[in-house]
């Protein structure tokens, strides 16, 4: 049995201000900006070609930096250095768009590296790559993902080198079969096991 998670919807907080409550321009001032991390976003949407997730601050640090730096099997595909690898895990395409707007905003929450003085969003980490992992599907009607699904972006997310993995699946709680080797457990297991 796979369990099932709701699709999120998207928050009202600005970005442009939520940096501030958490004293992230600080942690900048220390030059803690996310440099050679790669942070994978399992979430509803991406669009890796926003004006916010264009810019590499230091594209020396970039960990991906082409296709051919993404292991061979692995399904996504080179989007953009801010963006090197995404994919639409529940439909297996390379579609990113959704009916939620909410794996856009996480993903810029997290490393968005624009120009706050061009209205443009700056994240907690941006100088970071992101790893677009679509779990939620293109239909609209259809507002669930399964476990089976995001365990595969987890796997893949190991295999491409994430130090941080963000799940944003929606649920307070989840229905486990086996807690100890239910397929999620054992997959977040993995990753906390190689360092995630």
């Amino acid at each position: 049995l796979s369990a099932e998670y709701e699709r999120p919807e998207l928050p009202t907080p600005d970005i442009n201000t939520s940096v501030g409550i958490i004293n992230e321009p600080q942690t900048w001032e220390l030059s803690f900006k996310g440099a050679g991390m790669i942070v994978a976003v399992m979430d509803s949407s991406f669009a890796p070609e926003h004006e916010s997730m264009q810019v590499m601050a230091r594209p020396n640090m970039a960990k991906i930096k082409s296709q051919a730096d993404i292991p061979t099997g692995l399904p996504g595909t080179f989007r953009t250095l801010k963006m090197p690898y995404a994919w639409n895990y529940y439909d297996n395409t390379a579609n990113l768009a959704s009916a939620s707007d909410h794996g856009t905003h996480v993903s810029g929450t997290v490393g968005a590296s624009g120009d706050p003085e061009k209205a443009q969003v700056r994240g907690v980490a941006p100088e970071a790559q992101i790893l677009g992992m679509k779990v939620f599907g293109d239909d609209p009607s259809i507002s669930t993902t399964y476990d089976d699904i995001y365990v595969r972006a987890i796997e893949d997310a190991i295999k491409l080198g994430a130090a941080v993995v963000n799940m944003s699946l929606g649920s307070t709680a989840s229905f486990l079969v086996d807690e100890e080797n239910d397929p999620a457990r054992v997959a977040i297991r993995k990753a906390s096991e190689s360092g995630i």
